[in-house]
């Protein structure tokens, strides 16, 4: 059985005729069609707290309803990435996608027994060429999630981006130093060890109930390292189903053919396969040009917005979180999730306030998610509670 085997259902190319029709999309919003629905619409405590296992995130306040009665929510709440809808895929069938970035800007609260709802434009296209391929799109989107009450609870800007399939053997080989390692990692028995023993650390980097408050922080403070890994096929399985929807049997047969260019014909099943498959197969993942399998971009994202959910407690606010995906994690790879407070200020809503620089670090050393965000911490001094002001009364 060899790579070649693989067979794509369409290969698309960009062509001039190609990017202009596909331009004309610009302002277009993004509409809900045929057996599509959005994932995570309702915030359920089951779903919430599915959600939260199938990101690793063992905060209770997400997973433990008395818990989270005594908080200042008053019920359980969701993570600030249990968002309705997902990445956007659209448009030039063959040609490969992937998430370049998100940025976030969190009003209020998703609680349990809220329902969501998203509107979402496609707001640009960017032409752009580098070491990778000498012609790519950046495809940008705008995203405004509101509750059942028709008010904004956060706005999303996110980029996917677009080129073909053709130029991904030359364009990772020039960029991703993974090509030219063993795979999977050689990770020693002895480094196993310390690994796990750095993965089940989050338990004791949880706030929890106990403020933090803004007086007590510093600028250039570093908060506790989050570690990942070794990435996990079980990992892509978990997290995949945990923002998207993932159908079978007469569903997904209707999927592909109804968006026929993310198919492909797989040796290993002798059956049609969607592209999501690339997460957890080694094969399709060497015909794609990549080590190995590998991750989900925005997965990385979550991971660093646990590090901040758990440092600032139950009574902090997520304001701001942007990230960028900069190459894949792959399966058997490490990540370290490294964080500074770069800036304490009181912004202008009159909230104590910190700006915070993250870096998502692999055992290669690459920076594989560089993160901006902001976070509002309640203030000793002046009595101010940034989660009561957002919780309805």
């Amino acid at each position: 059985m060899t790579e070649q085997q693989i067979k794509w259902k369409v290969v698309g190319r960009l062509t001039r005729e190609s990017i202009e029709e596909h331009r004309k999309r610009v302002g277009m919003k993004m509409r809900p069609s045929g057996n599509y629905r959005a994932v995570n619409q309702w915030a359920h405590w089951d779903r919430i707290s599915a959600y939260a296992d199938k990101m690793g995130d063992p905060n209770p306040l997400w997973h433990d309803q008395e818990y989270a009665k005594k908080t200042r929510y008053g019920r359980i709440p969701a993570p600030p990435g249990y968002l309705p809808g997902g990445g956007i895929i659209q448009g030039l069938p063959g040609v490969q996608v992937m998430v370049g970035g998100v940025s976030y800007e969190f009003y209020k609260p998703v609680l349990e027994g809220d329902r969501m709802t998203h509107e979402t434009t496609f707001a640009d296209l960017e032409e752009k060429g580098s070491a990778f391929s000498a012609l790519w799109l950046i495809e940008h989107y705008e995203s405004l999630y509101y509750n059942q009450r028709g008010e904004l609870f956060a706005k999303g800007r996110s980029q996917m981006l677009r080129w073909e399939r053709t130029d991904m053997d030359e364009g990772l080989r020039r960029t991703d130093k993974a090509r030219s390692t063993i795979m999977p990692h050689p990770w020693t028995e002895e480094e196993l060890r310390q690994i796990e023993e750095e993965v089940l650390a989050d338990f004791e980097h949880i706030r929890g109930s106990n403020p933090r408050y803004w007086e007590d922080v510093s600028e250039g403070e570093t908060l506790p390292d989050l570690v990942r890994g070794p990435r996990r096929y079980t990992d892509s399985v978990a997290e995949g189903t945990a923002g998207s929807i993932v159908r079978s049997g007469a569903l997904g047969l209707l999927e592909m053919r109804r968006h026929p260019g993310y198919a492909l014909w797989h040796p290993e099943s002798g059956a049609y396969e969607k592209i999501e498959l690339i997460h957890w197969n080694k094969l399709l993942a060497k015909q794609m040009h990549y080590a190995h399998a590998y991750d989900y971009g925005m997965v990385r994202a979550g991971n660093a917005k646990t590090v901040l959910t758990s440092w600032m407690g139950d009574d902090g606010w997520l304001k701001k979180h942007s990230a960028q995906v900069r190459r894949v994690v792959y399966i058997s790879d490490v990540i370290r999730v490294k964080s500074q407070i770069t800036k304490k200020y009181i912004d202008e809503d009159g909230e104590h306030c910190v700006d915070i620089e993250q870096n998502v670090v692999n055992q290669r050393g690459d920076n594989v998610l560089p993160v901006q965000a902001t976070v509002a911490l309640p203030s000793r001094e002046k009595g101010t509670w940034p989660v009561s002001i957002r919780v309805p009364r």
